[in-house]
């Protein structure tokens, strides 16, 4: 995850982290394959609190299902089945010249202001503000498009 992580709040990214977690616990693995772009619209645009906030709604299709990491079964989903998905995402930044000065995770002041950690907690601090971050995440909609055979 720490590629993206710059592209998270810190509760999407902790989400994400837990999630990620869990199938490792499991011994399992997420399989997204053939992802397809349908369309994105954009719902809302905000600014408020110093920060520009953007509703976009965003539909996809790919294959999605969860196969054990040592065997390669499936053990969730159904490989061949094309999803389609409708989410609601959630985008804010902050405006220019606004400075972030208490952690958004533990509300410790920020003392170094150059850092793009917490002093405190560690958490770390997304202030670029020519970007935005995902701050949350829906699912609208979803079903089975079509099948397709797949060879292995």
């Amino acid at each position: 995850l720490e590629p993206v992580r710059h592209l998270l709040s810190d509760d999407m990214f902790n989400m994400y982290k837990t999630q990620v977690a869990t199938l490792i616990a499991k011994n399992q693995k997420n399989m997204m394959e053939d992802i397809e772009y349908e369309n994105c619209r954009i719902n809302k645009i905000v600014k408020r609190h110093q920060k520009d906030e953007i509703t976009v709604t965003l539909a996809v299709t790919c294959r999605d299902y969860i196969i054990n990491a040592k065997t390669g079964k499936v053990v969730r989903g159904v490989q061949t089945a094309i999803n389609h998905y409708t989410y609601e995402l959630k985008f804010v930044r902050s405006q220019k010249g606004s400075l972030i000065t208490i952690c958004p995770n533990c509300g410790a002041a920020l003392e170094n202001t150059n850092s793009d950690k917490c002093e405190y907690c560690e958490t770390v601090i997304v202030k670029d503000t020519d970007n935005y971050v995902m701050t949350d995440k829906k699912m609208i909609r979803q079903y089975i498009k079509e099948h397709r055979n797949y060879e292995k």
